[in-house]
């Protein structure tokens, strides 16, 4: 015999809440980042006067979404384009900064790096204002996972190196071409247990000089404290519906 009630409506059973309804605002406690990159939070100019309207305008400064923190771009030739579904940086000049606040997990959804100024193969993601040490990098052929501590105590960068161990002061690890050069978004899930001073955007400085990403951003989160297991999926899931990018 069917049921009188329909789950939800005058039902003694609660609702399902789909998947979609889920959203990583409700994981922040304190401090954090959340940067979708909604036109409503973009400007073309660091004092916010001039909205971005149409994919190719720069941008020069991006309210997050909780607003709480802005990124500015240090000047109009650092300032990336407005993709439509995102920024990117052209690996020349382009950065994004912000008062640095301690961050201990990070979730990016980049695509279509291909190096930078500075040297050879450095592709950083985000960095403390100074950046003397890198982290250590464990990658995966479906999603990459930067896991670690800095070597020395001091600032540090979080960012990919496809070369030698070694290089900047730090450890790196092979990069496989296959999953960070195409035009493919990629989820970066990155744990800084000890934590880490987010500052600047598509920029490191380490060894004296200046290191510079050429990558599309998608999306942004970073909270104040590490997520539970369950709650890190629930982002990847949720990251992964945004922008196409493959789990």
């Amino acid at each position: 015999m069917l049921s009188p009630f329909k789950e939800g409506f005058n039902s003694p059973f609660p609702a399902r809440i789909p998947a979609s309804v889920f959203h990583p605002q409700s994981l922040f406690s304190s401090g954090g980042v959340l940067l979708d990159f909604a036109v409503p939070n973009l400007f073309q100019d660091a004092a916010g006067q001039v909205p971005v309207i149409d994919p190719g305008d720069p941008v020069g400064r991006v309210l997050d979404g909780r607003g709480s923190t802005v990124f500015v771009a240090p000047s109009d030739a650092a300032r990336p384009t407005y993709t439509g579904g995102g920024l990117s940086f052209d690996g020349v000049d382009d950065m994004l900064t912000a008062p640095a606040q301690v961050v201990r997990e990070v979730f990016m959804v980049v695509s279509g790096m291909s190096g930078g100024t500075g040297a050879d193969g450095v592709y950083p993601l985000f960095s403390e204002a100074t950046v003397n040490r890198n982290y250590v990098h464990v990658i995966n052929d479906r999603r990459i996972s930067l896991d670690g501590t800095t070597s020395t105590a001091g600032a540090a960068a979080v960012g990919l190196a496809p070369y030698e161990p070694g290089t900047l002061d730090g450890e790196n690890i092979t990069l496989s071409s296959g999953n960070m050069l195409s035009d493919t978004p990629v989820i970066i899930s990155v744990v800084i247990p000890n934590g880490v001073e987010m500052a600047n955007i598509g920029y490191l400085r380490a060894s004296n000089t200046d290191y510079r990403n050429h990558f599309n951003l998608h999306h942004l989160i970073a909270f104040a404290d590490q997520i539970s297991d369950e709650d890190r999926e629930q982002v990847i899931r949720y990251l992964a519906d945004k922008t196409g990018a493959a789990l």
